[in-house]
Order: C-alpha cells, then structure tokens, then sequence
C-alpha cells in the first residue's frame, strides 16, 4: 500500500497538482494534513476513483473537515492532525504523546512547513513539509509512506522545478 502525503498548500496548487498528476495511479490514498482543505477537495472532485483523507488547519474557515482523524490502512493505524493544537513549532513531544495515546503507527502533521521523517517509540513521525511554501528546506516537499506486512516506511521527496528526488538532509526510514 502506498500514501501520497500533503500539507500547507495554502492555495498554491502548482506543485501539489504535478505531484498528483504523477503518483495518483500509484497509490492508493491521499492524505492532505491541513491549510487549506479546499485545495484538496479540488483534486477529490477530479479523481473520485481514490481515497482522499485531510484535516482542518489553522488557516481552514468555513468548511467541514475534522481536526483529527484516525485511519486504518494496511493493517496501520494512522493518527492525522494538522499539529497547530500541539504546539508542533516548538517541539513534537505534545504530538508524539498524543499519537501513543491513541494507539498509532503513523503520525501525520503539518503547520511548521518543515519537512521531517522519523520513528519515535515505534511510531513513524512524518510532515511532509510544504507542498507550496517550504521553511527549512530550499524546494516544496511531500510525504510517502509505504506500507508492506503493516510496517510503515516514510519517505520525504523534493520538488525541484520539475524534478522529483529524494529530498537531501532529511532523515528517512
């Protein structure tokens, strides 16, 4: 199984739009971790053959979507917030916790734009980053995650003009 992960599009759809074009065909979800819900929905309408998964951020107004959700994929339980709530600028401790409490492998997030991939207690820590506004990293990134005998792999991929690489610097497991 394998997820295409999105966050903090805030309206800039370029990139997000390239990335979903490509790797549509090869996954099997698309997770949007919050900032501008609405961008995503665009791409729900467009492909309604996949499953499409976003939460609220802090800059979403006026629609419906949820702050938190959990998700079972692959045998996986993944915990999905947009991290605004759990203070995420400062230190990911809040959400770490939040995410053993709820009994995840996966913790998704965005808010803080910087990309960054890890395991901590078992749990596979991701944000993708900025599709369309990085911070800490020179190109907009997004999330991969990968699923086989209900272990999860994260990877963070760069977009560097229209090049598509492993993002440099950023640890991956």
């Amino acid at each position: 199984m394998r997820l295409l992960i999105l966050s903090d599009s805030h309206r800039q759809i370029r990139e997000m739009s390239m990335i979903i074009e490509k790797l549509q065909k090869d996954c099997d979800a698309i997770l949007h971790a919050g900032d501008f819900v609405d961008d995503i929905l665009v791409f729900q309408e467009l492909y309604k053959n996949k499953k499409f998964y976003y939460v609220k951020g802090n800059c979403d107004f006026g629609n419906e979507a949820k702050k938190e959700l959990i998700i079972e994929m692959g045998g996986v339980r993944i915990f999905m917030t947009h991290g605004h709530e759990y203070s995420v600028k400062y230190n990911t401790d809040r959400i770490i916790y939040a995410a053993m409490e709820k009994q995840a492998d996966v913790c998704i997030f965005g808010h803080t734009h910087c990309p960054t991939c890890f395991y901590e207690n078992g749990i596979l820590i991701m944000n993708p980053g900025s599709i369309s506004m990085p911070r800490g990293y020179k190109y907009p990134t997004y999330g991969i995650i990968n699923i086989e005998d209900k272990t999860p792999r994260g990877s963070i991929v760069a977009i560097e003009g229209s090049i598509i690489k492993p993002a440099e610097n950023i640890q991956r497991y």
